[in-house]
């Protein structure tokens, strides 16, 4: 095996406690590399810092550049998160978190997506699933309570206006995690939040973001736009916690139907799919999560593209 140096430039301090969903990706691929023997250099923001990695400090994407080229000789090959580095001219891969604007264009030619809808949107064929650390989500095979909307509250697109409503039209008891009452001003849904039913968690992290995730009869995921990846989705699903999710971006190449959950269209495909939930096996869940979105498998995959990029290749 060839062991690599690699070089992961992200724009934001690494790691992150809470919600940050690029920045947990990075630290993650970092530490896997780590254990796979390659060397690390952490290009990131003062603060930035992870263990068995050098850090080289940027504060800009100039900054970053900069010490990039001036520094060649000490890495192989760049794999890029939210920095693009235009005109970088180094072995290079950068891998798109989000979704680009209409008319916008990618600063590189080697750019990785994270779904194959992420792609197929983009114009691209390349894309590698993102993947989790299987350990750091305990299996729990008896849930205490009902549902769960775990995601950015005030983000309208990730659907919190319709789960509160799914809440109250069919009685759901439901925990709300990523924000309070207060952001649903902006994204809506504010009515519906006025009931015993409903009980909001702020943003968590931790321990007790694991206790919400393994306690839910099922996770709900009614999101309006077309998700990139998701990673509460498989989070949840580690944890043995079905997903009901509306089908839009990546959501059917995680949901997979009566294993991890359901994908759902009308509020009536909701309540069923609730009703039903319980006929899903949750150690199965886990165990089709774990098997496909690990961070183990996601690594390997990104390091396949790494030689390829080495070798001269421009990924389609």
């Amino acid at each position: 095996m060839t062991y690599l140096r690699v070089a992961l430039v992200i724009d934001q301090r690494v790691p992150v406690l809470k919600y940050g969903g690029t920045e947990r990706m990075v630290t993650w691929i970092a530490q896997q590399l780590l254990v796979a023997g390659h060397q690390l250099i952490l290009v990131a923001p003062q603060g930035s810092g992870l263990a068995g990695a050098l850090h080289w400090q940027a504060n800009t994407e100039a900054e970053a550049r900069q010490i990039l080229q001036a520094r060649q000789r000490e890495f192989d090959i760049v794999h890029l998160h939210g920095w693009h580095a235009a005109g970088l001219g180094l072995p290079a891969l950068s891998t798109l978190h989000g979704n680009l604007q209409a008319g916008e264009a990618f600063p590189i030619p080697n750019w990785v997506c994270i779904s194959a809808d992420h792609a197929r949107r983009h114009g691209r064929s390349t894309y590698v699933h993102n993947g989790l650390p299987i350990d750091e989500y305990p299996f729990a095979s008896a849930p205490s309570r009902q549902a769960l909307f775990f995601s950015k509250v005030k983000r309208k697109s990730k659907g919190a206006a319709r789960a509160l409503a799914l809440a109250r039209k069919y009685n759901w008891q439901l925990d709300v995690a990523g924000g309070s009452r207060f952001d649903l001003i902006k994204a809506g849904g504010l009515f519906d939040s006025f009931s015993r039913q409903i009980h909001f968690h702020g943003e968590v992290g931790g321990l007790q973001k694991l206790a919400l995730l393994q306690q839910a009869q099922f996770m709900l995921f009614p999101i309006e736009w077309e998700e990139p990846f998701g990673l509460a989705v498989v989070e949840s699903m580690l944890c043995g916690t079905p997903v009901l999710a509306t089908p839009r971006g990546s959501m059917p190449e995680l949901v997979r139907p009566s294993v991890t959950g359901q994908l759902c269209q009308s509020d009536a495909d909701f309540a069923l799919a609730a009703e039903s939930v319980q006929n899903i096996d949750r150690l199965q869940c886990r165990e089709y999560a774990a098997e496909h979105f690990s961070i183990a498998r996601c690594v390997e995959r990104y390091l396949a593209l790494y030689q390829r990029v080495l070798q001269g290749e421009v990924l389609p």
